[in-house]
């Protein structure tokens, strides 16, 4: 831009001149092709600011008991085989009756002697 007038073309366009100093910068801007191709410009980019914009909606957030958990198939099945190894023996000690809990009468009694007492 090479018009020397085009910082009073800016102020009119801000409105900061006064009337006169409007009236005459009008004249100019009618008269410039530069300042009239400034104002233009100044214009659109004023009109676009005004305009509202639309955003998309972001969606609702599912609900924790909703939500989808995703696990690896090889990884689901070495959980399914680990629970089922540990919860397996427990249930057939209890059904058998091999497990009832700690019971000091029933445990074994190791006795250790020295070779050289008797």
């Amino acid at each position: 831009m090479t018009c020397p007038r085009l910082e009073e073309t800016s102020a009119l366009f801000d409105g900061a001149l006064g009337d006169d100093a409007a009236a005459a910068a009008r004249a100019h801007v009618d008269g410039c092709a530069e300042c009239r191709a400034f104002d233009a410009h100044m214009r659109r980019v004023r009109d676009a600011l005004r305009e509202p914009v639309a955003f998309a909606a972001a969606p609702a957030p599912r609900a924790l008991w909703r939500r989808r958990i995703a696990i690896p198939l090889p990884v689901a099945l070495l959980l399914f085989a680990l629970l089922v190894a540990l919860l397996l023996p427990r249930r057939a000690a209890r059904e058998t009756g091999a497990f009832d809990g700690f019971d000091a009468g029933r445990a074994p009694v190791v006795v250790v002697r020295s070779r050289g007492a008797r």
